[in-house]
């Protein structure tokens, strides 16, 4: 189920990822269900 996740919001955590070694704060990212 995680995997399914992260597939789904690949482009939001990269997104985050690159926030945070930018050192700003990563967006909220809707949870599993």
């Amino acid at each position: 189920m995680v995997l399914e996740w992260a597939n789904e919001h690949r482009a939001e955590l990269m997104e985050d990822w690159n926030l945070c070694r930018a050192k700003q704060l990563p967006k909220p990212i809707k949870p599993l269900e």
